[in-house]
């Protein structure tokens, strides 16, 4: 039996403070117009930022997996949501959100807990996103298995989401070097 944890973590999660309300609508209508009513539907989903900085200390995790501890299959898709994310403004969100990282980071740390991974490096100034060199060929073979199945459209090649990615990753760090107001 887990222990029950009381945590502003996961405190946020009970009051709601990371969900988002959105409105959605089924392919089949877009495909069956003359067919099917058109409509919408509210959805519950958890904030973009707040999936923003889940998928950023992921990637940062998985930096830190261990040689021995072999990484799951698709994972890939992470880089990809982040690039997106990133291109799409919520990352500027995210970051505006003062508390969003830290409140995450500690969600991380109780909810998730790596036995390999050093939560304390989920701050400004150490934040990992770019992979080691040495664990990009396992990457880019993820992606390119992933890249025609996964995705609709155009599809960046996986140097221009590193590319992306990697200069968030500089620009959040730089804000450690920076005095911070409060």
């Amino acid at each position: 039996m887990r222990p029950n944890v009381k945590h502003p973590a996961a405190s946020a999660v009970a009051q709601g403070l990371w969900r988002d309300t959105c409105r959605g609508a089924a392919y089949l209508v877009e495909a069956f117009p003359d067919i099917l009513h058109p409509g919408t539907f509210a959805v519950q989903t958890v904030s973009a930022e707040r999936t923003f900085w889940e998928k950023a200390m992921l990637l940062h995790e998985e930096t830190y997996r261990p040689p021995d501890k072999p990484r799951k299959a698709r994972l890939v898709r992470h880089y990809y949501d982040l690039w997106r994310l990133i291109t799409q403004g919520v990352a500027d969100h995210a970051l505006a959100d003062g508390t969003l990282f830290d409140r995450v980071a500690a969600h991380r740390e109780i909810f998730f807990r790596w036995s390999w991974m050093d939560y304390t490096t989920l701050r400004h100034g150490t934040l990992r996103l770019v992979p080691l060199p040495e664990q990009l060929p396992v990457w880019r073979q993820d992606y390119q298995a992933m890249r025609t199945e996964m995705f609709f459209g155009e599809v960046p090649s996986f140097e221009e989401i590193l590319c992306v990615v990697g200069e968030f990753e500089r620009r959040f760090n730089d804000t450690a070097r920076r005095p911070r107001c409060s």
